[in-house]
């Protein structure tokens, strides 16, 4: 190493000493470490990471390191260690990492590593781990695609273990990095700082796309859109009739002298065979019907969640009628005649086996302990059965053969509870009276319990005219909390030949003969119009119906007909004609092309039918076409027609943004979601509050919880989100228009006021909460900003707590005008809880009309708004009537103590950088890609996906811009004296505020004056009560009109010396460019020396020059 120091000296008083360093090599350089390009080629390029020990000032923890200019990240294994991050270039392809040298201290000892996390209400007993970790030197990770750029980061670990209590420093790392064939050779520095990524993404917007690769959307996979269609909705298995009357009742304009043959119909994308009643004279007309068999609608079974039966997000199942294509596939007419009476030629059906599916959707479990992402059915019969409890659930079987020598067959979807280590779980079933299957397991996992052919159940053990019970004994002991839950019961059982409520499905039995003449009695019909289908191929003609009397006098029919079958998989049908069906929902369907390029836009709105007619979405959709983008609006009715054939799914919707995303040509891509979900997917409670449907991804300690964030993510592969993206979580107009109105009111603000410049950041009970606001304060945020601060937790060590607080101050300072709002601490889906400081009935309290913040709320569940039952402080104060928010940034899931603080951090350092040039969607998508690049453990995952934006990506937060150019007499003053400032404020006139702060960021001294011909000039004096040795002298302005402001601040010493102005020019320099560093020393009183330390590869040449 060349270490050069060289010694400058000035007379002047107060005078500013410029210095230049021209570095023939190319580096990312920050205040106390470097990353450097030693050399490159096409298949390998060598950096050397460095750390000046120097600055940690002998202190080694993960404070010092910070101060050190190194980022504090989260292992996979949980742990916060220090680590210097740089990502990339997205035009090298690593294929392999190697550690060519490092330069180690001596063994050093120090508090290099904590505790990953905690919840935020255990936050208070965090310790340290018991040793120091084995860290690599160097890390590749592969961190996913934005925009279909791959974002990799490598990290540099700035400490290695010397024993279980110490470690050395890593003074240099020298890393390899091997290249694949594929890429190109390196021409720039391909390292830089995350942040960076942003400045080069906004330098991106409106530049054009390069093309996206294509996902499995293409725009035939769910068919043509542009021909006549009736949609028909069914929910109910079996025989559905639908008359040419019932269409034309149903408004279906039906084509004159159409063929019967010219009908098709499909479900799910497959042709599905029906009966037509009239095709003898050609033309379907009155007095005509057709004829299908409806199926229920289940999940798509998957071996990974066999315990999903019913689909989470609809029972609803979907039909198409349509005609203008190709003629679909029909059912023909064959007949059943009882033709052979030779008993020793045909098989007799006496039973069958049939499957009864038994599911209660009691109980809603969000499986804290479950951490997988496939998706499981978090609803169950009921609460659980606890230990040493017995619990009976009555099931329908219909009319049992209780002589048949064929089993019984159970099985069981059991799942526990509670999630005891020691304890297992432990389930025995009796069927009536007979225990017939045992199960033992531990923790929150799911059981699948079913018999087997050692373990037959005979059939006798089924009542025949009453209902069948299964008993559950959990036979935990009484002393253990213990539950387990039964989400559903499957029985298979031969059941006679009868029909139940007038209709049967059946088939042959699976014994015996699997071909030929068969022979059916199917008794138990209350009427002689009965119908008989052969599932998916014919209607049979000709049976024999015979009319037999009981004793008591009641008549009943059976139906007695043959049939030769060739395969066992064949299917029947019989249905009284009373007993067929009618669809739920029976309408015609005009398409709207949701895939034409000439409606492509960048900002796609989805949204139900019963809000799309207010008034409100349609001045929504003009404000966002006024503010420059181009507005889709989709009926997510429509969204489900074109891309999941009619049937409900999130997949839907998001596969509509991902088509948009892959062949639109966009940039960029917003989606807005306008209206509420719920966890109750399927409505079983009846409360009309899932207009868009939920996604639930299991979150660590917690599980199942609201997740948007899934909605952004275009690319399966990774977790980064690929579009802006946010919710309104409206139910009705009222909702919708209120917010609506406070979004146009908002953005359309024409009187400025200095409201929007200032922030509130609010610190729950507990010092760590104190301690991470003052930090967002200290360094996250821009000084030109006006703060305030809010403690619910009293400093012990001030006689008076200035900041301390509760509700009425909050309100107070809510009321007053507040452009963002802060929370950290605890809290709950209604409360912001410490001190009970913001309930949801305090909304009401709000008197803050044309005044209102955008909020993020760093705690647990007030982002839960899938919540059907209540509403979260979230949802109140967005929906409130000219009061409340404008957007909330908020979890869904459990609040923690540190990821919550690291992720806001990302956010106010980012607006700390661009201000007012990003939009809200936009922020907070970069702020959750930054973390994630320093968050490498699960808690990362359960952040990113937890945190939902409630509000309208598109929307800006109206900061003053911080363009005032500000000159001070001097950077260099002492207390007592006056600063001379003047001010260019591009405001030809106006009014300002001029205020001197401190370390704290709160003003010590103010000055109204006057804006004239766009300059200020006036002087403000440095009281005694200004802290630390530096501060900032302040300066806010706004025009006469009240239509434009800015705002901006000047670095100032209190002490009478400063260092400024450090500048590096080229800011990427390539290999052998002259670097230029100009910084400035300034001080109060004569500068007798000033020293200048660079620290150089051994092998590089300098040339300082002054």
């Amino acid at each position: 190493m060349t270490n050069l120091i060289r010694s400058l000296a000035t007379g002047m008083l107060r005078r500013s000493v410029p210095f230049f360093l021209l570095l023939a090599f190319p580096a990312v350089l920050t205040a106390q470490q470097a990353v450097h390009l030693l050399s490159r080629s096409a298949t390998e390029v060598t950096f050397k990471f460095t750390l000046a020990d120097s600055s940690m000032e002998g202190e080694y923890t993960l404070a010092a390191f910070e101060k050190a200019g190194l980022n504090t990240i989260q292992t996979a294994e949980g742990l916060l260690v220090p680590a210097a991050v740089y990502w990339l270039s997205d035009d090298i392809i690593p294929e392999g990492i190697q550690v060519v040298s490092e330069a180690l201290s001596p063994p050093l000892s120090g508090e290099v590593v904590a505790w990953g996390d905690t919840l935020v209400e255990n936050a208070a007993v965090m310790s340290m781990p018991p040793a120091i970790p084995d860290v690599p030197a160097v890390e590749l990770r592969y961190l996913g695609k934005f925009s279909d750029t791959p974002l990799q980061a490598l990290y540099f670990y700035p400490f290695k273990k010397a024993s279980a209590n110490q470690f050395q420093l890593r003074r240099e790392i020298v890393v390899r990095l091997r290249l694949s064939s594929a890429g190109s050779a390196v021409k720039n520095m391909p390292l830089f700082k995350p942040e960076q990524w942003v400045s080069t993404q906004l330098r991106k917007k409106g530049a054009a796309k390069r093309g996206r690769n294509r996902s499995r959307l293409q725009s035939s996979d769910y068919g043509e859109t542009n021909r006549a269609q009736v949609k028909i909705v069914t929910v109910e298995e079996g025989i559905y009739q639908i008359s040419y009357d019932d269409l034309i009742e149903a408004g279906v304009e039906l084509p004159a002298n159409l063929d019967p043959w010219d009908l098709r119909m499909t479900n799910k994308g497959r042709d599905i065979p029906f009966y037509v009643k009239g095709v003898e004279d050609r033309e379907f007309d009155s007095g005509d019907y057709i004829e299908f068999f409806g199926e229920k609608h289940r999940a798509e079974p998957n071996p990974d969640a066999p315990d999903v039966y019913t689909d989470i997000y609809t029972n609803k199942n979907v039909y198409w009628l349509e005609w203008g294509s190709r003629p679909g596939q029909k059912m023909i007419e064959e007949e059943g005649l009882v033709l052979e009476t030779d008993s020793r030629k045909y098989t007799p059906v006496y039973s069958y086996p049939y499957t009864v599916h038994h599911e209660i959707e009691g109980y809603f479990d969000r499986l804290s302990q479950y951490q997988g992402q496939t998706p499981r059915d978090h609803v169950f019969m009921d609460y659980g059965i606890a230990a040493n409890e017995k619990r009976g659930y009555r099931i329908l079987l219909p009319d049992p053969d209780t002589q048949s020598d064929q089993p019984v067959s159970l099985r069981i979807m059991l799942h526990g509870k509670t999630y005891s280590r020691e304890f297992p779980h432990e389930c025995e079933v009796f069927l009536n009276s007979q225990r017939v299957l045992s199960a033992t397991w531990f923790g929150q996992t799911l059981y699948d319990l079913k018999t087997d052919d050692q373990t037959p159940i005979s059939s006798n053990v089924l009542y025949e005219d009453q209902d069948n019970f299964l008993v559950f004994i959990n036979r935990a002991s009484r002393d253990v909390v213990d539950y387990f839950m039964v989400n559903w019961i499957e029985v298979t059982y031969p059941r006679l030949l009868k029909a139940y409520k007038g209709q049967i499905e059946f088939t042959i039995p699976k014994s015996g003969k699997q071909s030929g003449l068969f022979d059916f009695r199917v008794t138990g019909f209350e009427s002689d119009k009965i119908s008989l289908y052969k599932i998916g191929v014919s209607k049979m003609l000709g049976m024999d119906i015979e009319r037999f009397k009981s004793l008591n006098g009641d008549e009943t029919y059976e139906l007695h007909f043959q049939d030769e079958i060739a395969t066992p998989n064949v299917r029947y049908f019989a249905v009284e004609e009373s007993a067929k069906l009618k669809p739920l929902l029976l309408e015609p369907h005009e398409p709207v092309d949701l895939r034409n390029p000439e409606q492509r836009g960048n900002y796609l709105i989805v949204v139900p039918d019963s809000l799309a007619a207010f008034d409100a979405l349609q001045r929504l959709v003009e404000h966002r076409q006024n503010t420059g983008f181009s507005v889709n609006v989709a009926l997510v009715e429509e969204v489900y027609n074109q891309f999941n054939h009619g049937i409900v799914s999130p997949e839907a919707i998001r596969d509509y943004f991902r088509y948009a995303y892959e062949n639109w040509g966009q940039t960029e891509l917003y989606a807005l979601l306008v209206g509420d979900g719920s966890f109750d997917n399927r409505d079983l409670g009846k409360l009309g509050t899932n207009l868009l449907p939920v996604v639930h991804r299991q979150m660590l300690k917690y599980g199942a919880s609201a997740s948007d964030h899934w909605y952004s993510l275009m690319d399966d592969e990774d977790q980064l989100p690929d579009i802006y993206l946010g919710r309104l979580p409206v139910n009705g107009e009222t909702d919708l228009t209120n917010l609506v109105d406070k979004i146009i009111e908002y953005e359309s603000m024409v009187d400025k006021a200095e409201w929007l410049n200032r922030f509130l950041l609010i610190g729950g009970t507990g010092k760590l909460f104190r301690d991470q606001t003052e930090i967002l304060i200290r360094e996250t945020l821009p000084a030109h900003l006006d703060f305030r601060r809010l403690y619910t937790y009293r400093d012990r060590n001030l006689d008076v707590d200035p900041f301390y607080g509760g509700t009425d101050e909050l309100l107070s300072m809510f009321d007053e005008g507040l452009a963002l709002i802060n929370f950290m601490g605890h809290g709950g889906g209604a409360i912001w809880a410490d001190n009970g400081l913001f309930r949801i009935e305090d909304v009401e309290r709000l008197n803050n009309a044309g005044k209102y913040p955008f909020l993020t709320s760093m705690t647990c569940f007030t982002g839960a708004f899938d919540e059907p039952y209540r509403q979260t402080l979230s949802e109140e104060t967005l929906a409130a009537e000219r009061k409340g928010s404008i957007g909330v940034w908020a979890s869904s899931g459990l609040g923690w103590a540190y990821n919550d603080f690291y992720i806001v951090r990302e956010l106010f350092n980012l607006m700390k950088l661009h201000g007012n040039k990003l939009t809200v969607g936009e922020y907070l998508a970069m702020a959750k890609i930054l973390y994630i690049s320093k968050n490498l453990s699960s808690t990362a995952f359960s952040i990113l996906n937890q945190y939902n934006y409630l509000g309208d990506p598109g929307m800006r937060l109206l900061l003053p811009d911080p363009d005032i150019q500000i000159s001070l007499d001097s950077p260099v003053h002492v207390r007592g004296d006056t600063v001379a400032v003047s001010a260019q404020t591009g405001i030809q006139s106006g009014r300002a505020r001029i205020e001197v702060i401190g370390e704290d960021r709160i003003p010590a001294g103010v000055v109204e004056t006057r804006i004239v011909d766009g300059q200020v000039d006036s002087k403000i004096a440095i009281t005694g009560e200004t802290t630390g040795s530096t501060g900032w002298v302040r300066v806010y302005g706004v025009d006469d009109e009240n239509t434009t402001h800015v705002a901006g601040a000047a670095g100032l010493s209190f002490n009478g010396i400063l260092f400024d102005g450090v500048t590096l020019k080229p800011n990427d320099p390539l290999l052998a460019d002259s670097i230029s560093i100009y910084a400035r020393v300034r001080h109060a009183n004569p500068l007798r020396k000033a020293q200048v330390i660079v620290t150089l590869p051994s092998a590089d040449s300098l040339d300082l020059s002054f």
